[in-house]
């Protein structure tokens, strides 16, 4: 075995070469070292029209809360650019220390499956006064 067709795991592979010849020679391709990067450190890209992401500005710091029984709410939210929303949505999780909730939305305008709300940013049936 030639000892250039070992594949050093431990490495970054710098130098791909093709296992087919092209007329006879070899075909490589040089890589530069700057352009193999961790995906964190490259920018994040989008195609198309830019995001319609908006932060909700009343929303407070994500918690781990074990999931509940989905109870149906209106929350009112508060989103960067568009102002003041009430929205039907459903209450998943519960951190009676906090106190916060966090309902499940559906909206394009929200980066995650949902935000965490003061209760009093939160309305259920049965809720007491």
């Amino acid at each position: 075995m030639r000892s250039d067709s070992v594949v050093d795991r431990t490495t970054p592979n710098n130098n791909i070469a093709a296992p087919h010849s092209l007329s006879g020679a070899a075909f490589s391709m040089s890589v530069p070292e700057s352009t193999i990067k961790p995906m964190t450190e490259s920018p994040v890209h989008f195609t198309g029209d830019p995001p319609k992401w908006q932060r909700v500005l009343n929303s407070l710091p994500a918690r781990d809360r074990p999931a509940r029984t989905k109870l149906p709410v209106r929350a009112r939210l508060v989103w960067e650019r568009d102002g003041e929303e009430w929205k039907y949505g459903h209450a998943l999780r519960l951190d009676p220390a906090g106190p916060a909730i966090f309902v499940e939305l559906s909206d394009p305008r929200c980066k995650f499956t949902g935000v965490w709300l003061h209760p009093d940013d939160v309305q259920w049936e049965g809720k007491p006064a």
